[in-house]
């Protein structure tokens, strides 16, 4: 009888302990559903209002997106009268709604995120200068998208671990060191562009050749130049990898439409999407960082045993300052997980910075076909006869270096950047608190006419003939690679990169653009594309030899 209370007792005590727990698990998510979605807005909108910033009311959880993406689909539906590099308000309508209303500094909210518009250049150069001690640092929805897919790669990092990571990843990009990348490169562009336009042109009769759309194309080209330059020693594999990585970034970054309706049946098939969306990341995660451990591991191997390999690719260059003896007297070897998380991020970063680049690069020289023929007669006097292309000779011709420049500034891959403070710090006349992020649009940097004068909104390449330096007129008036400690590490090789693919193409052929070509420049991702693709025509240069020509 005394068993049975006690199991009575056991049995009573187990349903209230379990009902107990359950109770505050419950209380603390709504602790922190009411912390997050209605007292931090109201703290934070009325701490800027103190201070004399306004901005949109937010949403419960979603913010201003609503609003954002609302305004975007309209303006974006239609496309620009003219080819005209002026597409600011476009592709942010929301800023110029808000500014009209609020001023150019204001507040919105991207979910629970809180964000201040800065437009001050001096205010922008004091944000981005911060270290990895400052009171700013790299997070917010982008961040937190790209470590999904790579993990805690140099992108993702902040602090002490970021500043170990940069110090152990910065030597692979000496610009020595990536010499050994050119032949890669031009690898990719002749057996992935030039032989299949080379092939188009014969079977159209050999004068000209109309191709509907260069952005696969391009995007085609970077991913192999990546594949290859990446994991030189195992190709095969790493195109494969890479097509996955792809696949997998689309499904990060892609939002999926929230369900039109909130009846039962809605919401049913809005999670099936969403669990089968769930499902195939998981897949092509596991996938892919099989892949890339089993060839980082390779290379591991091969590295120890015999230093043939060395600059041959990427990770090669990676290994090598990874085994620096500097780098490892500091102490900041990377691991193989470290090793693995930056190879994705390459895969990442150097697959779509490149491509977006080179799509506008193409349009702006399409449409000026002068400045092809300026390049193409610096080539023939740099490089010679033979054409020969050289880390050397790419970094020879002012023209071409001209032309991407003004490029990047027109069309920079990614228009906007954040930094996120990590404790309450004064920005100029504005205290700013813990957990908000400062947000720059770089393509109004870019224009801004004090610094660029009143043909801002101009191609006009001779804007750089004194080189960059002297071009810009403000730290952060230029900021394609971003700004500060944080600026692009692979700015080299993104760089070297593009050079050698342009002179590639101008050596063989000369293009303009369709009739066909529609301008309409939208968001896609993190980069600014051109919404209808980019019809061009080609013809091949006279008295040029073919490519399979030229290697015989």
């Amino acid at each position: 009888m005394l068993s049975f209370k006690n199991s009575q007792l056991s049995t009573r005590t187990w349903v209230t302990l379990t009902f107990v727990v359950l109770f505050a698990i419950v209380l603390h998510r709504l602790f922190r559903f009411v912390r997050t979605y209605m007292w931090n807005p109201l703290r934070y909108r009325r701490a800027m209002q103190a201070q004399g910033v306004s901005g949109p009311t937010p949403f419960l959880m979603t913010g201003n997106l609503p609003e954002v993406q609302a305004l975007k689909a309209e303006s974006w539906k239609r496309p620009m009268n003219d080819i005209s590099h002026d597409y600011v308000d476009r592709l942010f309508p929301h800023y110029r709604l808000w500014t009209e209303r609020y001023g150019p500094r204001f507040l919105f909210w991207s979910g629970s995120q809180p964000i201040i518009l800065e437009t001050d250049p001096d205010l922008i150069k004091e944000v981005f200068s911060s270290d990895h001690k400052g009171p700013y640092a790299k997070y917010g929805p982008q961040t937190v998208l790209s470590k999904r897919v790579t993990g805690d790669a140099l992108f993702a990092l902040n602090g002490t671990k970021w500043l170990h990571r940069r110090r152990a990843v910065r030597p692979a990009f000496r610009g020595q060191l990536l010499e050994g990348l050119v032949e890669p490169v031009m690898t990719s562009t002749k057996e992935v562009l030039v032989s299949k336009w080379e092939k188009r042109l014969s079977e159209s009769g050999g004068r000209e050749c109309y191709i509907e759309d260069i952005v696969p194309h391009l995007a085609a080209l970077t991913g192999d130049v990546i594949a290859r330059a990446l994991f030189r020693s195992s190709y095969e594999e790493s195109n494969h990898a890479f097509e996955q990585h792809k696949e997998l970034i689309r499904l990060e970054f892609q939002k999926q439409p929230l369900p039109c309706s909130w009846t039962p049946r809605s919401l049913i098939g809005y999670a099936k999407v969403a669990y089968q969306r769930f499902r195939r990341r998981r897949e092509l995660h596991q996938s892919v960082l099989a892949t890339v451990r089993g060839m980082v591991e390779k290379a591991m191997a091969q590295e120890s045993k015999q230093k043939a390999h060395a600059h041959k690719d990427f990770l090669s260059l990676l290994l090598a300052a990874n085994n620096d003896p500097e780098t490892v007297a500091e102490g900041f070897q990377m691991s193989t997980k470290d090793l693995i998380q930056e190879a994705r991020s390459f895969y990442t970063a150097g697959y779509q910075a490149p491509a977006t680049a080179l799509n506008w690069i193409f349009m702006l020289l399409a449409q000026h076909p002068t400045w092809q023929d300026r390049i193409y007669e610096e080539l023939k006097e740099v490089a010679g006869d033979e054409g020969m292309l050289t880390m050397q000779v790419l970094n020879s011709l002012n023209n071409l270096s001209m032309v991407i420049y003004e490029s990047l500034r027109l069309y920079t891959p990614a228009p906007e950047a954040h930094r996120t403070a990590v404790r309450d710090v004064q920005l100029g006349n504005l205290r700013i608190l813990k957990g908000t992020s400062v947000s720059v649009c770089i393509p109004k940097l870019h224009r801004l006419p004090e610094f660029w004068g009143e043909d801002a909104n101009e191609f006009n390449p001779e804007r750089f003939r004194g080189g960059l330096s002297s071009a810009r007129k403000h730290a952060v008036a230029y900021m394609p690679f971003s700004f500060g400690p944080r600026y692009c590490v692979a700015k080299t090789f993104a760089l070297l990169e593009i050079r050698c693919i342009v002179a590639m193409i101008i050596q063989q052929f000369r293009f303009q653009l369709s009739p066909q070509y529609v301008h309409a420049p939208v968001i896609i991702g993190v980069g600014i594309q051109p919404k209808h693709g980019l019809p061009i025509v080609i013809s091949r240069r006279e008295g040029r030899p073919t490519m399979s020509e030229n290697v015989q």
